[in-house]
C-alpha cells in the first residue's frame, strides 16, 4: 500500500498538479534561489525542490518510514523500487556509493600529514552517514540519495532529468538535496541542542627562517630565498627580484598531495614594471645541473637530480638572461619546503570544511 501511495505522489509531481487532499504548506523555505515546499498525501510525506535555473530537473525528498531493514539494505530496496517506478532501470543495478562525514575524513587527512604515528592508530573505516547511486555517470538521468531520518526510517532524495544537463550539475544538485535532508532532520530533531559555533582558523600565512621566507595558502606553497646575492652588478642594477621554489601537485583534501614536484618561482621588477626573467641554468656546488631553453620549457618542473642536489648541497647559483647570476645558500631548504607542503595540505583540508576565516 505504501508503494501505491508513493506512485500517487510522484505522478502528481511529474504532471505539475497538487493533489487535492495533500496537506501542502507544512514547511516552505527559500535558499539561494531554491524553494522547498512540504507536502503530504495521506501518510506519505515529501518535499518538492524548485529553482528557476533548473526547470528541467524533477527533485524531491521523500520519507520512507519503514524501519524493518538496516540502512544499507533499505537503500538497496529503494534503488530497486525507485528505478522501476521512475523508468530508470539502470539505477536498480547501480553501485551504492557510501557517504562519510567530511569532518572525519578531513581529520584523518590532517593527522596523516601532521602525526603519522597517531594516524596509524586511528580507525580508517569511518561510519557511513548516507548513500547515493547514479544510473549512468557519463550520461545520468536519475540520482538517488539517502540519509537516515531522525524519527526512524530513511529520507531519500530523487533527481530526475532527461535533458542531458544532469551530467554537468549532478554534484551541485546532489549537495542541495543533502542540505535539504539535513534541514528536515534538524527541524524534526526533538530538543536539538544549540548548534556549536564553527571553529575558524587562518588558512594562509608566512614564516621567516634564516635563509628563507615560507608562504602558504589553500592554493599555493612557495619558499622564497631571502636576499640572494647578485653577481653581475651591470645586469641587476635597478632591478628587484623575487625568487623561490614552488611545491607543485594537486592537493586532495582527503588524500593529501598528489604527484609532488618542485619548480622555480621567478618574478622581477624594473622601473615599476613587472616581468618574468628567463632562466638559463642552475649550478649547485660548482656542478651544472639543469639548463633551460626558450619557450614552455621555462615552466617545467625541476629534474629529480636537481632537486636532490638542492636538498643536499651548500650553495647554488642561478643565472637568468635579464638579471645575470645570483647566489643563495641552501641550508634548511628541504625542511622548509616540506613544512610549506604540510601547511598547504592542512589549509586545503580546513578550506574544504569551511573553516577558513574570511
Amino acid at each position: 500500500m505504501m508503494i501505491g501511495r508513493f506512485v500517487i505522489v510522484m505522478i502528481s509531481v511529474l504532471i505539475g498538479f497538487s493533489v487535492s487532499h495533500a496537506a501542502e504548506g507544512e514547511w516552505s523555505a527559500e535558499r539561494n534561489g531554491w524553494s522547498v515546499r512540504a507536502n503530504q498525501v495521506n501518510a506519505q510525506r515529501y518535499w518538492v525542490l524548485r529553482h528557476d535555473k533548473h526547470k528541467t530537473a524533477i527533485i524531491t525528498v521523500n520519507l520512507d518510514a519503514r524501519t524493518d531493514l538496516p540502512f544499507a539494505e533499505a537503500f538497496e530496496r529503494l534503488k530497486t523500487e525507485q528505478g522501476k517506478l521512475n523508468n530508470c532501470p539502470a539505477l536498480v543495478t547501480a553501485k551504492a556509493e557510501p557517504e562519510r562525514d567530511l569532518a572525519d575524513e578531513a581529520l584523518l587527512a590532517i593527522t596523516k600529514v601532521k602525526d603519522p604515528e597517531a594516524y596509524a592508530a586511528m580507525e580508517k573505516d569511518l561510519p557511513v552517514i548516507g548513500y547515493d547511486a547514479t544510473d549512468d555517470y557519463a550520461r545520468p538521468r536519475c540520482v538517488l540519495i539517502a540519509r537516515e531520518y531522525v524519527g526512524g526510517g530513511v529520507l531519500f532524495g530523487w533527481i530526475g532529468d532527461d535533458s542531458g544537463k544532469l551530467a554537468f550539475n549532478r554534484s551541485y544538485l546532489s549537495d542541495i538535496v543533502r542540505k535539504t535532508i539535513d534541514d528536515i532532520n534538524a527541524r524534526e530533531t526533538p530538543q536539538a541542542p544549540a548548534e556549536t559555533q564553527q571553529t575558524v582558523v587562518s588558512c594562509e600565512g608566512t614564516e621567516t627562517y634564516a635563509n628563507w621566507v615560507m608562504s602558504w595558502s589553500p592554493k599555493s606553497a612557495i619558499v622564497y630565498a631571502r636576499n640572494p646575492e647578485f653577481l653581475d652588478a651591470d645586469k641587476s642594477k635597478g632591478k628587484k627580484l623575487r625568487f623561490g621554489f614552488n611545491v607543485g601537485g594537486k592537493v586532495d583534501p582527503k588524500n593529501g598531495r598528489q604527484d609532488l614536484y618542485y619548480s622555480i618561482y621567478l618574478a622581477a621588477q624594473e622601473s615599476g614594471q613587472g616581468f618574468a626573467p628567463q632562466k638559463s641554468y642552475i649550478i649547485v656546488d660548482s656542478v651544472l645541473l639543469q639548463k633551460w631553453g626558450v619557450g614552455g620549457g621555462q615552466w617545467a618542473a625541476l629534474e629529480d637530480n636537481t632537486v636532490e642536489a638542492l636538498f643536499s648541497g651548500r650553495t647554488a647559483i642561478m643565472e637568468t638572461k635579464e638579471l645575470g647570476r645570483f647566489r643563495f645558500p641552501l641550508a634548511d631548504l628541504k625542511a622548509v619546503l616540506e613544512l610549506a607542503d604540510t601547511n598547504q595540505q592542512i589549509a586545503v583540508a580546513h578550506a574544504e570544511l569551511g573553516m577558513c576565516e574570511q
